[in-house]
């Protein structure tokens, strides 16, 4: 059946804000469903929401995105429809998605696609930022068509699973799961600055966090320090135990740090150790 999306703000004292507590504010309410909302501030006591459309015909899902006002107003395309952030069809299956606000009233958005619908298995990430007006930051367009997003990471593997963190410099870092020619998962990350340009590595390919022989997935970031960044990610042993790792990187350079800049540190095994001695640690010794 159809599926709408609805907003309601929660004062302080635990009551309803909009619309006297009677109803919520309707964010989108089309002929398809919309599904799987993701809420961040906008830096204005309002919150943008990103959401995905079902195209139910084609069996495809698009992204779109709409801002909410701290009154409960839609301010996007006059509040008629959400903002479209691209045209390319997300990636079957997860539909991965994130969201960072840009503390400008806007946000980034990172996505999974399939840039050749031949070849669905073959998933990438791209990024796009939306301004606080719902206009698209990143990517060229003639008319009213709709800017391509930055396309973050790229191969004939599966890139899965964003994570996004701010770097303190208006931009974002991005860790995430990728495939590889052994079979295995590995965890990558790039660094984009605020005009959309690929920041480490010349761009040309991403930093490498973790890429041993085992499966390493599901990423998370960390700040730690105004030019280093600690990600931690989940390690799949050959026991089929989990635990868990890290590895910090330079935000200027992407750099590994730990483990002379090729092993990252186990810190959790089977809940038998604790992982906050490693954040207040300023040199930690890999294992």
């Amino acid at each position: 059946g159809d599926v709408d999306i609805y907003a309601q703000r929660i004062r302080p004292n635990g009551t309803l804000a909009w619309h006297e507590g009677k109803k919520s504010a309707v964010v989108a309410a089309a002929e398809v469903p919309e599904l799987e909302p993701l809420v961040v501030s906008d830096a204005q006591g309002g919150a943008i929401v990103v959401y995905q459309l079902d195209l139910t015909d084609s069996g495809q899902r698009v992204l779109l995105a709409q801002r909410v006002s701290a009154h409960g107003e839609m301010l996007w395309n006059g509040g008629e429809r959400g903002q479209l952030l691209t045209t390319l069809p997300l990636a079957q299956g997860t539909h991965n998605v994130a969201v960072l606000p840009d503390g400008l009233g806007g946000a980034f958005v990172a996505l999974e696609i399939v840039p050749n619908e031949e070849t669905p298995e073959d998933v990438d990430l791209a990024v796009q930022r939306i301004h606080a007006d719902g206009s698209l930051a990143w990517g060229d367009a003639e008319g009213d068509e709709i800017p391509a997003p930055v396309l973050a990471a790229s191969s004939q593997w599966p890139e899965r699973r964003p994570v996004l963190h701010a770097d303190g410099q208006g931009g974002l870092v991005i860790a995430f799961q990728a495939g590889s020619a052994q079979g295995d998962l590995d965890v990558m990350a790039q660094r984009i600055d605020a005009e959309g340009k690929l920041r480490w590595l010349g761009g040309e390919r991403s930093a490498e966090v973790a890429y041993t022989r085992l499966d390493e997935r599901t990423p998370r970031i960390v700040e730690q320090d105004r030019d280093r960044i600690l990600i931690l990610f989940e390690v799949r042993r050959e026991n089929g135990r989990a635990a868990v790792a890290c590895q910090a990187l330079t935000v200027s350079d992407g750099a590994p740090v730990y483990g002379g800049g090729r092993y990252p540190i186990g810190i959790l095994d089977a809940g038998e150790a604790d992982l906050h001695y490693l954040l207040d640690a300023p040199e930690p010794t890999a294992k």
